[in-house]
């Protein structure tokens, strides 16, 4: 699956593409991330930070409640990289690995 997901971004990252495809790409890694630590029988409720950075190391990846609850806004919750400047975007997620943004 990493591999399908890397090779998709090369093909957009060789072809031009990016902007609105790269942010895509990390939408889709940031929910197959979610959806494997659920599997893995992992808790979402506490908001962890799933990628930090993402394979695009501009991203990162967070679980957060939709509508956003005071446990979201706790910073061990948050992306270490996002928060430290390291990384200058983000998608989120909730706890059902659904999409709520990406910025």
């Amino acid at each position: 699956m990493k591999l399908i997901l890397l090779l998709t971004l090369g093909v957009i990252l060789i072809s031009g593409c990016i902007g609105q495809g790269e942010s895509e790409l990390m939408k889709q890694e940031c929910i197959q991330e979610c959806q494997k630590a659920l599997q893995e029988g992992r808790t979402l409720d506490d908001g962890p930070c799933l990628l930090n950075p993402m394979s695009n190391e501009d991203w990162v990846c967070d679980v957060a409640h939709d509508p956003r609850q005071p446990i979201d806004d706790i910073p061990e919750n948050q992306c270490s990289a996002y928060r430290q400047r390291l990384a200058s975007h983000f998608v989120e997620v909730d706890t059902d690995c659904k999409f709520i943004k990406s910025f």
